[in-house]
């Protein structure tokens, strides 16, 4: 009785090239949808702006904030933010009463502060300052700045 090794390496074979067709399915899969929420973050970062926080009125329920800026509420900012100051005290303190939703972009940070029926009692639009170098980039120019080795030196000698 001879038996033929064949057709289990061609089994093999099969399961091998199906299982690489559903691999590179799902990554082409997950990187169109990447593409997307990118473009999708890209979209609603440049809705955020002043006129745009104008344009929120006393009154205004959350689905037209949303309608109105693109999005729920969320970091679409394609690149670091720092903010550029800090809110008043007069404000901070008024805002602590009400629920605050947030939206930023690489322009500017809206806060709209809602009360507990959910219309807009206010909104602040904060200016913000990104970063678009690199991560290393970043990271070297912060490392010179504190001067990290100029700080170790010593402690190693």
């Amino acid at each position: 009785m001879v038996r033929d090794i064949r057709f289990p390496i061609e089994v093999r074979l099969r399961q091998c090239v199906c299982l690489l067709s559903v691999v590179s399915l799902s990554f082409g899969v997950l990187a169109f949808v990447r593409l997307r929420h990118v473009e999708y973050k890209r979209q609603v970062s440049q809705r955020i702006h002043q006129e745009m926080e104008l344009q929120i009125k006393i009154g205004m329920s959350r689905s037209q904030i949303v309608r109105i800026l693109g999005g729920e509420p969320g970091d679409y900012s394609e690149h670091p933010v720092y903010i550029k100051g800090p809110i008043s005290g007069w404000t901070n303190a008024k805002m602590s009463r009400y629920n605050q939703s947030t939206w930023t972009g690489d322009s500017g940070e809206i806060i709209v502060c809602f009360d507990e029926m959910g219309a807009v009692q206010f909104s602040i639009y904060r200016e913000v300052l990104t970063d678009s170098r690199p991560l290393a980039q970043r990271f070297l120019s912060w490392f010179r700045k504190n001067q990290i080795l100029l700080k170790l030196i010593p402690r190693i000698c």
